[in-house]
C-alpha cells in the first residue's frame, strides 16, 4: 500500500477515457496534468476531461488540482497553430506549455524502440527535447534531483 510522502512523485498515466480508471486516479491524485494534440478532437476531449476533473474536485477530492497540458505530435502546421490558439484561449484553469511542444518526430520512437534514451541519440534535436522534457518533470522534482 502507497503511503503519502514515500514518495517524490508518483505518476498515473491513464488511457484516453473518462471512465472509473480515470475517475479513481483522480480521486486519488494532487495534480492533473494533460496530454493533448492541437486538433478538434483533443479541442473536444479537453472539454469534456474540464467537466470530469470538475465533478471529482466537487464529490471525491477536493484538493485536485491542475498543473498543466503539454501539446503533443505537433508539426507546426497552420491548422496545429490556429488549434493551439483555440486551446489556449479556452484552457484557461491551467498554463498550456506551449515552450514544451512535443513534436512529432519518427525518430524519436526509432530511438527509444532502440533502447536509449533521447539524451543519448546521434541526433542533436533528439538531445535539446530531453532538456524540454527535464525542464517539464523539475517543475514537479527539483531539477538538481531530475534525471533523464
Amino acid at each position: 500500500m502507497l503511503k503519502a510522502g514515500t514518495y517524490d512523485l508518483v505518476l498515473i498515466d491513464n488511457a484516453p477515457s473518462l471512465g472509473l480508471l480515470l475517475t479513481n486516479a483522480l480521486a486519488a491524485s494532487n495534480h492533473v496534468f494533460g496530454v493533448a494534440e492541437a486538433d478538434q478532437w483533443s479541442c473536444d476531449g479537453l472539454a469534456t476531461l474540464l467537466e470530469h476533473v470538475d465533478i471529482v474536485q466537487r464529490y471525491y477530492n477536493k484538493a485536485l488540482d491542475w498543473s498543466g497540458l503539454v501539446i503533443s505530435k505537433w508539426r507546426n502546421t497552420k491548422d496545429e497553430t490556429d488549434w493551439l490558439g483555440e486551446i489556449t484561449g479556452n484552457f484557461s484553469v491551467a498554463e498550456v506549455w506551449v515552450e514544451d511542444k512535443i513534436p512529432l518526430w519518427s525518430s524519436i520512437k526509432t530511438t527509444l524502440a532502440s533502447g536509449k534514451g533521447l539524451d543519448e541519440s546521434t541526433e542533436a534535436r533528439l538531445r535539446v527535447l530531453a532538456h524540454s522534457y527535464r525542464r517539464m518533470v523539475a517543475r514537479w522534482v527539483p531539477d538538481e534531483e531530475v534525471t533523464i
